[in-house]
């Protein structure tokens, strides 16, 4: 009985961080198709003007996700996975109802700042399939792990461009729901993985 509840458990842990992994490329993604037409309406600038813009917000959001990711990956042995991927995911859905909502160009990159930090948990989420993997189970646990990157690269994209049909602001808000229900999946299911002491 026990051994079935925890690896009922197990189970749900890794659908979360499956999830979680897919959320974080599904969001980066939801909004790229509508960052030029959202750059060029709070900027009135050109579109070619906008792409420029657009490639600076990119690089402003690869740039702190290079440098939060081993660090938080390093705190994450100090103070456990759980709550670095639970306040990720909570950083992440408020930041993009702040990117929704922004009036100019200095909070959509204060947005991309905080969408760094808040997706810098790969690290984190790799360590937590590390902690709840049997050894012979890590390979497919891996695998399943790229696979929920895969997707959330490609549905991102589209999911986007549908959502962007209603207005420029709409995947922002449509990312922030879905990372919302995310948070309260793993809130529910997600149980520390290391010990206390």
């Amino acid at each position: 009985m026990k051994n079935s509840i925890k690896k009922n458990s197990s189970r749900h842990s890794m659908i979360f961080i499956v999830i979680t992994i897919a959320i974080t490329s599904l969001g980066n993604g939801i909004v790229t198709p509508v960052l030029p037409f959202l750059i060029k309406e709070l900027s009135n600038s050109s579109v070619s003007s906008a792409a420029s813009w657009g490639g600076l917000l990119v690089s402003v959001y690869a740039i702190v996700l290079f440098f939060a990711s081993p660090a938080i990956g390093s705190m994450s042995d100090i103070y456990g996975r759980r709550p670095f991927l639970i306040y990720a995911l909570l950083l992440l859905s408020i930041d993009y109802v702040i990117m929704a909502i922004a009036p100019n160009l200095l909070i959509l990159f204060i947005g991309r700042i905080a969408s760094g930090l808040g997706s810098a948990t790969f690290a984190v989420a790799t360590a937590y399939i590390i902690d709840v993997s049997h050894p012979e189970d890590r390979i497919k646990n891996f695998g399943l792990a790229g696979a929920g990157t895969s997707i959330g690269i490609a549905a991102g994209p589209a999911i986007g461009g549908l959502v962007g049909e209603l207005g420029t602001r709409a995947p922002f808000y449509a990312a922030s729901f879905i990372v919302l229900a995310t948070l309260i999946y793993g809130f529910l299911v997600l149980p520390e993985t290391l010990p206390k002491n």
